[in-house]
């Protein structure tokens, strides 16, 4: 079972796209229909309500204006069960773990265009990841005059804390941390980085050495009529042959070890 997020961005719509099918023909499937969950952590609980049903082979997109909540951090899933409406502990199965995962589709729209990506907070990183660190390398800022850049970073744990880590970006060609900014576990962080002062041909480094989670750069132009959505990949995605992990391992340790802030 995935979990999906909204990346509320001021100026744009957020919605996602549930998808009630497998990737693979050959993948088993619920043929019952499923019902669709809101959930929030607050006051040391996961709280959940159901906001409509999603049938076998359906695909259905929710925008986060019309679920009419005032809370901004929402995740939305569905599931086979009537759930409790509140746990101590994220409520997790794993009827849709499946390599590949079953997917989502996680999308930003302006009045103009859209843009969108295939995602979701696996189940596997919420149950076996209860701490970690984060090390993304990345080419995707694309300030500029006319071009202006956010940093999404999304994180989902089991236990419903919100707590304050810090993450920072750092220059790897200048040796420089360019910014240094909070953000929060179970939460969808987003962190304008229009003030990074770094050449569109640079890498950047986003660096956190208390928490893990899923890191995403989205871009627009000033008119908004121009529109881009990626996350980037863990270092293992790096190699192609021997021993990712171990490779992914020393390379975070690298960065984790030379970057103080």
């Amino acid at each position: 079972m995935n979990y999906y997020f909204f990346p509320n961005i001021k100026g744009f719509e957020a919605s996602v796209t549930l998808v009630n099918y497998p990737p693979l023909d050959n993948f088993p499937l619920r043929k019952e229909i499923q019902f669709i969950y809101v959930t929030w952590a607050e006051n040391g609980y996961w709280h959940y309500k159901n906001i409509g049903l999603i049938r076998p082979f359906e695909a259905k997109e929710i925008k986060y204006s019309q679920l009419n909540f005032k809370k901004k951090n929402l995740f939305i899933f569905f599931h086979y069960l009537k759930l409790p409406s509140k746990s101590k502990s994220l409520i997790l199965s794993d009827h849709m773990y499946f390599m590949p995962t079953w997917r989502g589709n996680i999308k930003i729209s302006s009045e103009s265009t859209s843009t969108s990506y295939e995602g979701d907070y696996q189940y596997e990183m919420i149950k076996y990841i209860s701490q970690g660190s984060l090390v993304s390398v990345s080419p995707m800022i694309q300030n500029s005059k006319n071009t202006r850049t956010k940093f999404i970073f999304v994180n989902i744990s089991q236990l419903p804390k919100i707590s304050e880590h810090k993450i920072c970006f750092f220059d790897p060609i200048k040796n420089k941390i360019l910014k240094v900014s909070k953000i929060y576990s179970n939460n969808c962080n987003i962190i304008n980085l229009d003030d990074l002062n770094v050449p569109s041909n640079s890498p950047v480094i986003a660096i956190s050495k208390t928490i893990s989670g899923i890191p995403i750069y989205f871009s627009h132009s000033v008119d908004k009529k121009k529109l881009s959505f990626e996350h980037t990949h863990p270092p293992s995605s790096f190699t192609v042959f021997g021993e990712t992990l171990f490779f992914q391992k020393k390379l975070k340790s690298f960065w984790l070890n030379k970057v103080t802030f």
